[in-house]
């Protein structure tokens, strides 16, 4: 009766010492992928970030632009010599950064929700 009861603990002993490197080596697993999809987050919300802020330099040169094209007094209008076509050119390629840094985030924060989801 004894044996019987020492081979049933140690039985047990065992079971439970495989239990627990099962959940070691699931846990050892896991750990890996849980910082690595940290480090992909975080990687994305630093670029979505870094291309809002590319953005908001954009956008505040699209501002300088329309300063330029609305004078303070309006006597001072005359004295400004540039041809519209060269305003046209200027606000066509300020008009198309704006587009391409938007289409940017837009991709960035993209990014971000499929890298959570």
């Amino acid at each position: 009766m004894a044996k019987s009861d020492r081979t049933t603990a140690t039985s047990s002993d065992k079971s439970k010492r495989a239990r627990l490197k099962a959940v070691k080596r699931r846990l050892a697993t896991a750990a890996p992928r849980k910082s690595a999809k940290k480090r992909a987050i975080s990687g994305a919300l630093m670029t979505v970030e870094d291309e809002f802020n590319n953005l908001r330099a954009a956008h505040c040169a699209y501002d300088c632009v329309e300063n330029f094209l609305t004078p303070i007094y309006r006597h001072d209008f005359e004295e400004f010599f540039v041809r519209p076509s060269e305003l046209r050119a200027l606000l066509e390629v300020v008009n198309a950064e704006m587009v391409r840094r938007m289409q940017t985030v837009t991709d960035a924060l993209q990014t971000v929700r499929t890298t959570l989801g």
